[in-house]
């Protein structure tokens, strides 16, 4: 859980820092959604693709369907 928390953080840290260079959208995108109480505590973890758009004016959060294994 820490370690995700901390990916979090630096994905977060890289996005402001590519904000803060130009003015176009920012897109990421997750396997897993984890959802988490008022305390922070994990209440489920969904394996759906997630979407998280922002740009200047919006930040956009897309919870989205089950993520498909890839046939080999």
């Amino acid at each position: 859980m820490k370690k995700t928390v901390f990916i979090l953080l630096l994905a977060v840290i890289a996005g402001f820092s590519g904000y803060a260079q130009c003015d176009k959208k920012v897109v990421f995108v997750s396997s897993l959604t984890e959802y988490l109480n008022s305390a922070g505590e994990l209440q489920r973890s969904v394996e759906e693709t997630t979407t998280v758009e922002y740009d200047a004016k919006s930040i956009t959060i897309t919870p989205g369907g089950k993520c498909r294994p890839e046939k080999e």
